[in-house]
């Protein structure tokens, strides 16, 4: 199968102009508030090139000839690189959904409202749709805060304390459990299997397993003035990890220690993996490995995607962690 793409630069279709000097074209598909990243090198030999213009919006598509190719996004072009010799122009942009308002700071008090009309009122507030889990949709939050702090960085934090995943992919604002992969419109990611022998190279690296067998939260009792913990895991064993700070409730207490030893327990194995170009692999999707070994076959989460299209041909680099 021959790789291909297709290139418009605002809305122009520019991929005939620039395919015979393409050196090399790589798109990475971040998790949470990272922007995803598109960047091209291009053979400027005769510096002939024409110079995109900062700000300029990049749409990309990636396959196979004789099969459909699948959208990466919208890019906006942030950063041109010219070196030489040889001659090249490298072309970096970020993902278009990372707008400017989301980074600006806001203080606000955010009082006994659902998750729900929280991620609706800051999506409506930067003209983008809301979509959120069922089973997050009628959490309630008593009282938080947000103290010069951009809406990007909230609802990072926020997401943290329910285990969750905020992000913003095709124009919606996504607000889902960590390791349920959920498209852009919110539905679920196909789980796709791999084996040995679809991959190139592969990494597993195993961690101390259940390091901490429980988490300890804070919250305030305003009635008796006093700072009361909230243990959630197995009782009476060691390690447990603290929490800092405090929390308004003790139903807000229990969600954020939960939500973090569900993480620590996650997180404790990772894989990298490599194969041939697969454009349908997505940030978020589920991975079935089968026949490695105990302890690595069954379900897993990806967490960063990156496609590189070259002379030497298609290559997708997985980042993971185990569900299990």
């Amino acid at each position: 199968m021959q790789p291909v793409f297709t290139l418009e630069a605002d809305r122009q279709d520019i991929t005939n102009a620039i395919k015979d000097r393409l050196i090399s074209l790589s798109v990475t598909d971040e998790s949470g508030i990272q922007s995803d990243t598109l960047e091209i090198k291009l053979d400027d030999r005769d510096r002939s090139v024409r110079l995109p213009r900062t700000g300029a919006e990049l749409f990309l598509h990636l396959g196979y000839r004789n099969d459909k190719l699948s959208p990466m996004g919208l890019f906006i072009v942030d950063e041109l690189n010219m070196e030489g010799p040889p001659d090249t122009l490298t072309i970096r942009a970020r993902a278009a959904d990372f707008r400017q308002s989301l980074k600006s700071q806001n203080t606000r008090s955010w009082e006994n409202v659902t998750l729900d009309d929280l991620t609706r009122t800051i999506a409506g507030n930067h003209q983008l749709e809301p979509v959120i889990a069922e089973t997050l949709k009628d959490k309630t939050i008593a009282h938080i805060d947000q103290t010069e702090e951009s809406d990007l960085h909230f609802l990072t934090r926020l997401a943290r304390q329910y285990d969750a995943v905020s992000t913003i992919k095709e124009g919606r604002l996504l607000f889902v459990p960590k390791g349920q992969g959920r498209t852009a419109s919110g539905k679920d990611l196909p789980a796709i299997s791999l084996t040995p022998e679809q991959l190139t190279r592969y990494r597993f690296t195993m961690t101390d397993r259940g390091k901490y067998t429980a988490v300890i939260a804070h919250w305030h009792n305003s009635a008796t003035a006093q700072r009361v913990p909230v243990r959630v895991g197995e009782p009476d064993t060691k390690p447990v990890y603290t929490l800092r700070g405090q929390h308004p409730d003790e139903e807000a207490a229990k969600v954020a220690a939960r939500s973090k030893l569900d993480s620590l327990q996650r997180g404790t194995q990772t894989a990298s993996l490599t194969l041939p170009g697969n454009p349908s692999l997505r940030v978020e999707g589920k991975l079935t490995l089968t026949g490695f070994r105990n302890g690595v076959d069954g379900e897993w989460v990806i967490n960063q995607v990156t496609h590189k299209l070259g002379r030497s041909g298609f290559v997708t680099s997985i980042r993971a962690e185990s569900v299990g």
